[in-house]
């Protein structure tokens, strides 16, 4: 196996600074955070050669959203080894925490722009953007997420490929929590709300009266009368309630109850992935090829030579990082006119379908739907199954993905295709089905490229990890998601009613 990043693996000298360092004077804790302390953690790092790093950062959500131009740091963590070597074959790291204005000291930023020293990062590009974000121009990358997909393909029914299920089955040990458990907590609130009480009170307005009978006054002349009165009156009640909110992560800061927690969650991410980058890197072969060559590889038709199996390429992580970074412009006035004429073309779709259906619906249970209530009916696999069994459709026995289930029922384009073959009465709706299925196709892509601001930075990856947050295939194959699944934009004229991809500006 090419074992990427193989400058500074982690030398006794190297330990030797790290234990040094940690005994150093001008160091305390975990928390380095002065510039001081980053002088000489700076040194550290260029005399270690190959280091972990991790950034903690906020500004948007992850899972949606590409980091270029919108995380911004809180913290950053690095690690380095030590001379204590774990049974499992790794040795042990140790890990620092600094704060953001720590990117702006000269040598730490020296350290983190010369590729002459390699960084573990776990999922390099949305770290690599964050770094770009504050102006670092992070070199010298080993992508321990794409290396652990090379180095344990198995993994991928076993947990997936994130750092915390890495820490489990490959460093054995417990995370110290999950970022969830920084920021989550629960508090005691008080809530007031407003409730209307009736009940009684006497005319005479004495407190708890209970006199019946009027007085009389002298003469015989009536008194004070001891009528009974419902009245109604507005009454605040209190009450405590338990709530969960999240901490803000730029409010975590030393003294806060969450920092100690912080501090420690962020050292292990980047000791984690440095010790899980030694661990990939030794690995063998994890998929010997299994023909006569012995791994050169088929023979090339053109050329007749043998081609070699590759191995695991970090140039390649680096150009994905670049591309997310590039993106692409995107013609939003041409998506604002299809987007319009695309709605158009769902309302006449949606008009010739109600029309369609009280025509051939007589059974007062169907035919007394409102015209929202038809309109639900083509967007839901369970009513438009109902509607075609009453109909008496036949079953499709295929679909996109192959055969259908015993028992089950699959609505997709393929299947509506076999049922409109096979019962030519439905040809005609199902015809309608499926031009509203790819006008409805269409609008998803046209809304996203519209309101995307004109410019896309798409988020590339394979991930497979379960509960992860990363995007792509469990085959590795990339794929392209986020603000836009720009991969998924269909190129067939059959199938692209508005030449979406005429919206991006090459």
């Amino acid at each position: 196996m090419p074992r990427a990043g193989s400058q500074g693996t982690g030398s006794a000298n190297t330990s030797e600074v790290g234990r040094d360092f940690y005994d150093h004077p001008a160091v305390k804790g975990k928390y380095a955070s002065t510039p001081r302390e980053w002088e000489v953690l700076a040194t550290l790092l260029r005399e270690a050669g190959t280091i972990g790093l991790d950034t903690e950062f906020h500004g948007l959500d992850v899972r949606k959203q590409s980091c270029v131009g919108r995380a911004t740091i809180h913290v950053w963590s690095v690690a380095v080894r030590t001379g204590r070597q774990s049974p499992l074959g790794f040795h042990r790291a140790r890990g620092w925490v600094l704060p953001v204005a720590a990117l702006d000291h000269p040598a730490l930023r020296a350290v983190l722009e010369d590729s002459a020293v390699t960084k573990c990062v776990h999922n390099q590009p949305v770290d690599d953007h964050a770094m770009h974000n504050h102006g670092v121009q992070l070199r010298g990358c080993l992508n321990t997420l794409d290396l652990a997909r090379w180095a344990w393909p198995e993994l991928v029914s076993e947990g997936g490929f994130g750092l915390k299920n890495l820490m489990y089955v490959k460093l054995h040990r417990e995370p110290v929590c999950e970022y969830e458990d920084v920021v989550n907590d629960e508090r005691m609130e008080n809530f007031v709300r407003t409730k209307t009480v009736r009940r009684t009170v006497c005319a005479c307005s004495e407190p708890g009266c209970r006199k019946r009978k009027p007085e009389i006054r002298d003469f015989g002349m009536p008194g004070i009368t001891h009528e009974k009165l419902k009245v109604e009156e507005q009454v605040e009640l209190v009450t405590e309630k338990l709530v969960r909110f999240q901490h803000p992560l730029e409010s975590i800061v030393p003294g806060h109850p969450r920092w100690e927690l912080l501090v420690k969650y962020a050292a292990e991410d980047a000791v984690a992935a440095l010790e899980i980058a030694e661990l990939a890197q030794d690995e063998g072969e994890p998929a010997p090829w299994p023909y006569e060559d012995h791994g050169a590889g088929p023979a090339s038709p053109r050329r007749r030579r043998r081609t070699p199996r590759p191995g695991y390429s970090q140039p390649v992580s680096d150009q994905v990082v670049l591309m997310e970074r590039t993106g692409f412009r995107v013609d939003t006035g041409y998506c604002a006119e299809m987007m319009r004429k695309a709605e158009e073309d769902e309302a006449s779709a949606l008009y010739w379908l109600r029309r369609w259906y009280r025509a051939n619906l007589t059974d007062d249970d169907w035919f007394t739907y409102e015209d929202d209530d038809v309109n639900a009916i083509w967007s839901s696999p369970k009513q438009l199954g109902e509607l075609f069994d009453y109909l008496g459709f036949p079953r499709s026995p295929v679909w996109k993905k192959g055969r259908v289930r015993d028992g089950d029922s699959k609505l997709d384009a393929t299947a509506l295709e076999w049922i409109a073959k096979e019962y030519p009465q439905a040809k005609r709706l199902i015809g309608k089905l499926i031009h509203l299925k790819r006008i409805r196709s269409g609008k998803k892509y046209l809304l996203k490229l519209r309101d995307c601001g004109g410019f896309v930075n798409p988020i590339c990856g394979d991930a497979s990890e379960i509960g992860g947050g990363r995007f792509g295939a469990k085959t590795g194959r990339l794929a392209i998601k986020g603000v836009v699944e720009a991969q998924q934009l269909p190129s067939n004229p059959a199938l692209d009613l508005y030449q979406i991809r005429k919206a991006v500006i090459a």
